[in-house]
């Protein structure tokens, strides 16, 4: 693993995990990880503040209190103080960017920038957002009398830049790939292919692969499969249905072959779920 992390307080680490209602808008700690072991599992300490995690390459498996989901590189989520979560590598090489943050303003911006709680997002790859997020480690490496004036600034312009994206990805998503989007969250239990999605958009096959992979942070395929995955933990948590009635509820016909899937994505096999959810 390579890490570089900062905290505010550097003499203590369990001093940046704090709600201080005192100050705007504040920083407690930040870093940059790249896990070379897929599996792996991370489960942060209890906090008390907010939690920004973007992934950069590779990607996440979260647990939370809401359902698991499926993080990709260009997405990102952000927990509130007091949510439970933990995430697990999907892949080897996983890099991510995070701050922890607290202030009286926090709620406000994240309302403003529309962004809610274990939510899962596709901002798309943002080389400048990296930049930033490095100049912001910088300032905790230095921490001189203007830290909180800079740090702060930093972390409205990564909300800043991680909002506008929502918006202009929202509307270039409903403009140019709406139609096959739609169609594949009402057939995503069907077998779908790209050409017959690209059809839909009146694009080339490879054109329209492009376009969704920019857009979305997905392959099509992937698309699909997370969907798929998502919907599975629902049917068996919320209608308790077996596995093999989730399987082909799904799309899959064959669930040994969705077991494996299931395992691949979500890290443990469908039965081991239930088990533990149960």
């Amino acid at each position: 693993m390579k890490t570089v992390m900062y905290y505010r307080n550097v003499r203590s680490t369990g001093a940046a995990n704090v709600s201080d209602q005192t100050c705007f808008l504040l920083p407690n700690c930040a870093g940059h990880l790249v896990w070379n072991a897929k599996n792996t599992r991370i489960t942060p300490t209890h906090r008390h503040d907010c939690y920004l995690l973007y992934v950069a390459k590779g990607g996440l498996r979260v647990l939370s209190s809401s359902e698991p989901q499926i993080m990709l590189s260009g997405q990102f989520v952000c927990f509130y103080p007091e949510s439970e979560y933990c995430y697990e590598t999907l892949d080897e090489g996983v890099s991510y960017y995070f701050v922890h943050f607290t202030g009286h303003s926090v709620h406000e911006l994240l309302k403003r920038c529309g962004i809610e709680n274990q939510r899962v997002y596709t901002a798309g790859i943002l080389p400048e957002l990296y930049d930033i997020w490095m100049s912001l480690l910088a300032d905790f490496s230095e921490q001189d009398r203007l830290f909180s004036v800079r740090a702060s600034a930093k972390l409205v312009d990564i909300f800043s830049r991680l909002s506008e994206r929502l918006d202009r990805e929202d509307g270039i998503v409903t403009k140019k790939l709406r139609r096959s989007i739609d169609y594949i969250h009402e057939n995503f239990n069907k077998d779908i292919s790209v050409p017959e999605l690209a059809e839909l958009e009146h694009l080339s096959g490879s054109r329209y692969y492009t376009l969704f992979k920019e857009k979305t942070g997905y392959s099509p395929s992937e698309y699909i499969i997370v969907l798929r995955m998502n919907r599975a933990c629902t049917l068996m948590l919320q209608e308790d249905m077996t596995v093999k009635e989730t399987a082909i509820q799904v799309g899959y016909h064959d669930p040994f072959y969705f077991s494996r899937i299931f395992k691949k994505y979500m890290g443990i096999s469908p039965a081991e779920y239930k088990k533990q959810k149960n």
